[in-house]
């Protein structure tokens, strides 16, 4: 079971496919001293989760943290490096073409990763950054020290060919990571029931999908969403909470649930009565709506239907079932909702 919100992000930053690979991704980088600009969602959480992957390489590695605003420009910038990190017997070459390029060149932020949190647009960021990963290539690269750019201005302030590495998370985390996630916490609270888990997982993901935010699907990951979808997921939306939205997402997980469930009944009905179906197709016969039927698979589930309501050749269980899975499915048809008690009944033919 997750015990808190640090067990939550170890689970999800290296567990899960997606992030995971994102935050190799930054960890390498940060570890070879080449500069990265991200737009992940940066808490308190995942500092811990990464420096827990960097100091496993290297433990002699300090992260740091600043924060950039519109007020900030590169040479306020470069003040603060000088000042607060780095080495004391650095002397910076007043005639090198790019302070910043000397500062990497002579490893003057050795052993240091600098998370640098841009909360404006910054378009001197990647300058400075492209100026680090020069220098650092010019010293080797390892240990050096490197900067790491937190922004939500990932396209507007680094282009392709700026010198620094783009890392966007919708490159590397997909819906399947989120579905994935919440499956293995649904597992970790006692969902054993495997169509039911993988519904629900659908639905935690989907609902939360606009937010790209982890713990939001960890909070919707639950038998309660199972039971009381609308219910739950305003809860845990709060103001966020659309109903047309959630109950349009509520649909399509149905109809990719239900839909495989009455396709494997149409074929096990069409096998446990293919003698009966067979002697109605001696000659073909055409449907209403042109299509020719030849052989008991060509039949569709109203073609089951049509002719089980008059040839009576069905045992009664089968033809409340076939009846059941056609209702269903019709109402999905016309963008209905199933209830938790219906959605019982179609896992209980899985």
């Amino acid at each position: 079971m997750m015990n808190n919100d640090v067990d939550l992000a170890f689970e999800w930053w290296r567990q899960t496919s997606g992030p995971r690979r994102l935050l190799r991704k930054l960890t390498g980088n940060a570890l070879t001293s080449d500069c990265s600009a991200t737009d992940v969602n940066a808490d308190a959480n995942f500092f811990e989760v990464f420096s827990a992957g960097v100091f496993e390489e290297d433990s002699a590695v300090i992260i740091e943290h600043e924060e950039v605003d519109a007020n900030t420009g590169d040479e306020d910038f470069l003040h603060t490096l000088l000042d607060k990190y780095a080495a004391p017997d650095y002397v910076i070459d007043l005639l090198c073409d790019s302070p910043f390029l000397d500062m990497a060149t002579k490893g003057a932020l050795k052993h240091r990763i600098i998370f640098v949190t841009l909360k404006d647009r910054t378009p001197w960021a990647a300058k400075v950054g492209a100026a680090f990963n020069k220098g650092a290539k010019k010293n080797g690269g390892a240990s050096c020290g490197t900067l790491i750019f937190l922004t939500g201005y990932l396209d507007e302030d680094f282009s392709s060919g700026c010198g620094v590495e783009i890392l966007r998370t919708k490159d590397y985390i997909t819906a399947y990571d989120y579905q994935s996630f919440a499956g293995h916490l649904l597992a970790e609270c006692g969902v054993k029931d495997g169509a039911k888990r993988l519904y629900t997982a659908g639905l935690s993901a989907a609902i939360t999908a606009p937010f790209n935010d982890y713990s939001l699907v960890a909070r919707a990951a639950t038998p309660q969403l199972y039971r009381e979808p609308l219910q739950t997921a305003k809860r845990i939306l709060g103001d966020a909470f659309v109903e047309e939205r959630v109950t349009r997402s509520l649909w399509e997980i149905q109809m990719q649930t239900v839909m495989p469930v009455s396709e494997n009944v149409r074929q096990k009905l069409i096998m446990a009565y293919e003698k009966d179906l067979a002697n109605i197709l001696i000659n073909p016969v055409e449907d209403d709506f042109g299509n020719v039927l030849t052989e008991p698979l060509d039949m569709e589930l109203r073609h089951l239907r049509y002719y089980g309501a008059y040839e009576k050749f069905f045992a009664y269980n089968d033809w409340e079932t076939l009846c059941f899975i056609c209702d269903v499915r019709n109402r999905l048809a016309h963008l209905k909702v199933l209830s938790t008690d219906e959605l019982e009944r179609v896992f209980s033919l899985v």
